[in-house]
């Protein structure tokens, strides 16, 4: 990079333009870092360096989506199997009222008995769950796409997804969490981070 610079500028201007070539290939800003973003890509993601949520996976938010990192004070109540909520990605932000949550650890180590065990926990029996599998960014997974009643046995089922990763560090399940209102926007947040998982480095 500097020859180049010393073939076209004589005199002082050399020193000054190698200075702006030199900053404009450092890392990623600041800003960059608090958000998420990836300097390769520019793309927000979460799980990684830099993140609001440690994990040991790692995908892309859709534009303007929002991550934050719960602890147990914050947390509700667990009664998904043996998994504990760690993050919360929130699309209010791009209009879009829903969550996905993302829930970590656990004993089980088998992405699709993590996600049994996680849709049996349920306090509201799931009517129907439907199992399938996946791999993405070198990672085995599983999901599940189930209903379950809202309140008393006439209310109609709400479907809902979820998918699981296992990683060395145990089962990673990201659930989709939200009204049927905000349904296609939820859907793009959900498929694009199981599209993009991928370990941590």
């Amino acid at each position: 990079m500097a020859k180049a610079a010393r073939r076209f500028v004589r005199g002082a201007a050399p020193l000054t333009l190698l200075t702006l070539l030199l900053a404009g290939c450092g890392g990623a800003s600041d800003a960059e870092k608090s958000s998420g973003k990836e300097a390769t890509s520019g793309k927000a993601t979460v799980g990684g360096a830099g993140s609001p949520c440690a994990l040991p996976v790692s995908f892309e938010l859709v534009k303007d989506w929002e991550a934050g990192a719960t602890d147990a004070a914050s947390a509700p109540p667990n009664p998904r199997g043996t998994v504990s909520l760690v993050c919360e990605i929130s699309g209010n932000a791009a209009g879009t009222a829903g969550l996905l949550r993302v829930w970590a650890g656990g004993t089980e180590k088998d992405p699709e008995r993590a996600l049994k065990e996680f849709v049996d926990g349920f306090t509201l029996r799931p009517v129907t769950a439907d199992h399938s599998d996946f791999a993405a960014g070198g990672l085995k997974g599983a999901e599940v796409v189930y209903a379950e009643k809202s309140g008393t046995e006439k209310a109609m089922a709400n479907r809902s997804r979820a998918f699981a990763v296992g990683t060395g560090k145990g089962v990673v399940i990201v659930h989709l969490w939200g009204s049927a209102d905000a349904e296609a926007g939820l859907l793009t947040a959900y498929g694009l981070a199981k599209k993009t998982v991928r370990p941590t480095q």
